[in-house]
């Protein structure tokens, strides 16, 4: 077992935002805690759990000092969590990480490596992949050009490009950042996409990275089909009302907002359209089909059912 360091400002935090997360957090927390790498902390923010979370997390707080432990006195939401544990973190790097993910044990030592070697980038991406609870893998490495341009319009671009095309790709919210970055960004705003949205904003701020290795692990729901509003809520909670009446165009309001206020010249803003409209596009086009599908389901049953009534006929 590697021998802890005693830091009082770590150089990496490793930031859980976590609500009922009892069954998850073991498995999690032994997964940082084997990192070959050690000058890091643990900081989980509680989000006003009703099950044993605190338990759990008291357990673990007690067997490592580099374990904190905040709980929210209420619920406020899946993102302004995430955001709170901007403020609670005080390492030089910060990685979020949700309660059904793991890491490699050497993620953490190849990741801060890639960092110390180009002090120029802002974050270090690596491959991921995405397991269900029946142990159902999904993963796709991209092998082409990520976000390791100089130019902010040309990140930015990419950045879109990857939004819209194909969530193995990267997984920009889920991997290694300077937390001063996210600090001037201020985290997720409350806007739909919220995610997409600061993984752009990010794009903006700086180079990333990568090392061409699955070093990390999601926990996914393969079709997942939660309904809007209960998605909405999770998210957002205090923000509910005012998220609940945007639509995808105020999506794309959102992207093209922090080229606004970047400062950029005015040529390398007009460079960030077209990549733009290419994902208005293909926004539209994923409405089209989700609105299709819609259509179809009911009518599809309809037909089934008139097939089976005439068979028993």
């Amino acid at each position: 077992m590697p021998q802890v360091e005693a830091a009082q400002s770590p150089l990496l935090s490793f930031a859980i935002p976590i609500r009922n997360g009892e069954k998850v957090l073991p498995k999690l927390l032994d997964s940082l805690l084997a990192q070959d790498f050690t000058n890091f902390e643990i900081v989980i923010s509680d989000n006003a759990s009703t099950d044993r979370t605190l338990e759990v997390c008291q357990k673990y707080v007690q067997q490592d000092s580099r374990v904190r432990y905040h709980r929210n006195p209420e619920n406020i939401g899946l993102n302004a969590n995430f955001n709170l544990l901007i403020e609670l973190a005080r390492g030089k790097y910060m990685r979020w990480i949700g309660g059904d993910d793991r890491l490699e044990p050497d993620y953490a030592r190849k990741c801060i490596a890639a960092l110390s070697t180009r002090p120029d980038v802002i974050g270090v991406t690596t491959y991921q992949d995405f397991v269900d609870d029946q142990g159902n893998r999904d993963y796709r490495e991209y092998t082409g050009r990520r976000l390791d341009y100089p130019q902010a319009y040309r990140r930015y671009g990419r950045m879109l490009w990857f939004m819209v095309n194909d969530y193995r790709y990267i997984d920009p919210i889920y991997t290694m950042v300077r937390r001063d970055v996210l600090l001037q960004i201020g985290g997720h705003r409350a806007v739909l996409s919220a995610d997409q949205v600061l993984a752009v904003e990010m794009s903006l701020g700086g180079a990333f990275t990568h090392v061409p290795e699955c070093l990390a692990h999601r926990g996914w729901k393969f079709g997942n089909d939660m309904p809007r509003e209960k998605l909405l809520r999770q998210n957002f909670h205090q923000d509910y009302e005012k998220v609940r009446r945007q639509t995808y165009l105020n999506t794309l309001a959102a992207f093209w907002a922090p080229v606004m206020r970047m400062q950029m010249s005015w040529w390398e803003k007009l460079l960030c359209l077209p990549p733009l409209g290419y994902c208005f596009l293909r926004m539209s086009q994923f409405r089209l089909e989700d609105t299709f599908r819609k259509v179809m389901r009911p009518l599809k049953q309809a037909i089934r059912q008139a097939i089976k009534t005439s068979t028993i006929s």
